[in-house]
């Protein structure tokens, strides 16, 4: 799936110059691999449920969803797109925090 999601009416509209770029195609994300990864890398941090996240990354890779988890850097920084995994808690009541996906 490319291109811009409707507004959701869910938030406060950005203004145009902190907007995000549109993406227009495929092979526009390819040419900009490297230059967004180093920026995903540069602003990321290490999430509170981290170790829960990469489990659940690695049984997603077992499912053949995505490829293992592993060190970022080399030829792929420039071959292909860094997405990050975060988690989000939900209190429930009488229970534990439970990390969702």
């Amino acid at each position: 799936m490319i291109g811009e999601l409707a507004c959701s009416g869910i938030g406060e509209k950005l203004e145009d110059e902190t907007r995000v770029d549109v993406v227009k195609s495929i092979e526009e994300l390819r040419a900009n691999c490297q230059h967004n990864n180093a920026v995903l890398l540069s602003e990321l941090r290490e999430d509170v449920h981290s170790e829960a996240l990469l489990k659940l990354a690695c049984e997603d890779a077992a499912l053949g969803r995505m490829c293992m988890p592993r060190t970022a850097g080399g030829a792929e920084m420039r071959e292909w797109l860094l997405n990050p995994r975060f988690s989000a808690e939900q209190e429930r009541r009488m229970a534990a925090p439970k990390c969702a996906r």
